[in-house]
């Protein structure tokens, strides 16, 4: 997004239903019916297919670590059972993640299945959006503020981090961007009045709330969130939604407080009045590399 807005549709390339799950380094992640998982890139047309999802794996959110043509490039998704729904006298939550990796395989992606257990009192509950893949870890936001951390450095330790805030309302939605190498939290209020942008402070792990985001933009959503040196100067401090006004983008300016549309000085808001959220969709960086696959595309 320079100076025009440019949708790309993927829906000729996969079956009626396929859904984006999440978007790094100009590659998506894909998943059609309720196994089948897909790397797609589309401006290369290269596609990469994944090992399936187990059966009846409640999927809660994906993401992963670098390029997929990379050898280090790990896949994750994420899957939780809340026992109160079944069983209230039980008193552990469970969470699982299934690891991809090529790692240790040279004939194709490895698949690991780790279930972990933690007491429900931690009240820690997925948001739907993905993981932040950030400093060797995979970072999780739940509704209230609160982070889980699963580590990929050595046996894949799994932890809530108890410091991590609590301070948010659990109704309204919640996004981790890594902004030059910081971790960051973007917090909506109910229909867009309140947009609010917290660091980690890595030394207290908590979240200390910023005033600007200096000549970066954010481009948010629920399948992923990244952010960019703004390419242009009338792009910097702002957060970018998946949401248009009429036909453009709609975002927000934290140097006036309001929600403005790319390429018009028309429209000024304090919430998503008159806008509409665009479904199954999320921002990508385009990447025309060709460069060789870890697996031959099908």
């Amino acid at each position: 997004m320079h100076n025009n807005n440019y949708i790309i549709k993927v829906s000729d390339e996969f079956p009626l239903g396929a859904t984006i799950r999440y978007s790094k380094d100009g590659w998506l992640l894909i998943s059609t019916g309720k196994k089948t998982v897909f790397s797609y890139n589309p401006f290369t047309k290269a596609k990469i297919r994944l090992p399936d999802l187990p059966d009846d794996y409640v999927l809660r959110g994906m993401s992963f670590s670098t390029t997929p043509t990379s050898r280090n490039c790990v896949v994750i998704a994420v899957s939780n059972w809340c026992p109160w729904a079944s069983d209230i006298g039980c008193g552990n939550a469970k969470i699982s993640f299934l690891v991809c990796d090529l790692q240790k395989s040279s004939s194709g992606w490895n698949a690991h299945l780790f279930t972990y257990e933690y007491n429900i009192y931690d009240d820690f509950m997925p948001c739907i959006n993905n993981p932040v893949f950030y400093n060797g870890a995979f970072y999780c936001l739940d509704y209230n503020g609160l982070l889980g951390v699963l580590d990929m450095r050595g046996d894949f330790c799994w932890k809530i981090l108890s410091k991590s805030l609590r301070q948010f309302n659990s109704i309204y939605p919640s996004f981790l961007v890594e902004c030059d190498k910081k971790l960051l939290l973007v917090n909506l209020g109910q229909n867009g009045k309140s947009t609010e942008i917290y660091s980690l402070d890595e030394s207290e792990m908590a979240w200390v709330k910023l005033a600007s985001l200096g000549k970066h933009a954010i481009f948010i959503s629920y399948t992923s969130s990244f952010s960019v040196v703004a390419p242009r100067s009338y792009m910097e401090n702002n957060v970018y939604f998946p949401r248009l006004y009429g036909e453009r983008v709609l975002y927000y300016s934290l140097d006036t407080y309001r929600y403005h549309c790319v390429g018009s000085n028309q429209y000024s808001s304090q919430d998503f009045h008159n806008t509409k959220e665009i479904s199954n969709c999320t921002w990508i960086e385009p990447n025309w590399s060709q460069a060789s696959l870890c697996q031959e595309p099908e």
